[in-house]
């Protein structure tokens, strides 16, 4: 009975703090709802988290936004040089793998869908021909025919063209050709030239992608160095206003004020589980030392 005098007060101080810190833990979540006697509510219902769901849900978000998702650690993290490698690598290998094998109408196509394709090749098409008959516009035919008639005929005739055509008459001529040529490039230019460009353009489209990307020196290395450029950019100059206009807080906080209490009470138990554990032991401990202390008094 002696030795009961000295074990009972710790041990009892310690399942008064054990039992008192659990249940403070379990009131934090329970009951989910109020309960009420007639128009009575019980205090301390429901449990403090879901009483508060609302304003945790705006905390949560502000906290997130403001103190871990921030716009300087995500940056951070996006430009280390172990995230930054692997994506690059990633982006990379997979752009290649994609087109590998297909010409370039078939990316188009990929990317765009066949009927966007389709449209895409025939506005081009329409866009060459408008570009020729404008750039045809600028040159001075009249004057070009007449040169090249003019060289033509000394070249093949010598001194003897002059005897049978006057240079008067070389110019009407050239003249007369230039005015019928720029009469119909008027008038049917684009219905005689829309032909050829379409065939143009569908040679462009049926060359391997790949191969053409190389000869045109965008090997893979290349590709790579420009994507990192353009990553870089992207990353310091405008991922600050993406992380702005996704608005990080607001999700957080539409999805914590949505959640099921129940859910709720999962997510932060399992991050804080340690802590919450250490809380009830702490009690049971600050019960025993109190339980030893009054042996004292």
């Amino acid at each position: 009975m002696h030795q009961l005098h000295y074990i009972l007060p710790p041990l009892l101080g310690w399942l008064i703090g054990y039992v008192t810190n659990s249940l403070a833990v379990k009131m934090l979540f329970h009951p989910y709802k109020s309960i009420r006697i007639g128009t009575f509510r019980i205090p301390f219902t429901p449990g403090m988290i879901p009483k508060r769901q609302d304003e945790l849900s705006v905390a949560m978000g502000r906290m997130i936004q403001n103190h871990l998702l921030t716009s300087e650690s995500i940056q951070k993290q996006l430009l280390s040089p172990e995230v930054k490698s692997a994506l690059m690598a990633e982006i990379s290998a997979g752009f290649f793998a994609a087109i590998r094998e297909k010409t370039i109408g078939e990316a188009v196509a990929g990317i765009s869908g066949v009927a966007e394709g389709r449209r895409l090749k025939e506005h081009l098409a329409g866009w060459t021909v408008e570009r020729i008959l404008v750039e045809l516009q600028q040159i001075d035919l009249r004057n070009m025919l007449a040169r090249e008639a003019g060289s033509f005929l000394e070249k093949n005739l010598g001194g003897f063209a002059a005897l049978f055509i006057s240079g008067k008459t070389v110019s009407a001529l050239t003249d007369a050709v230039a005015d019928r040529i720029l009469h119909i490039l008027a008038s049917d230019g684009k219905r005689i030239l829309r032909p050829y460009a379409e065939a143009g353009i569908e040679d462009i489209l049926s060359q391997p992608l790949d191969d053409t990307l190389i000869q045109n020196g965008l090997s893979q290395d290349h590709f790579l160095l420009i994507l990192s450029r353009l990553y870089d950019r992207i990353v310091q100059q405008d991922l600050q206003k993406a992380i702005a206009a996704l608005d990080v807080a607001a999700i957080v906080e539409n999805k914590v004020a949505a959640m099921d209490v129940r859910e709720l009470e999962q997510l932060i138990t399992s991050i804080m589980k340690r802590e919450l554990r250490g809380i009830i032991n702490l009690g049971g401990l600050i019960g025993a030392v109190l339980g030893a202390l009054s042996l004292l008094l």
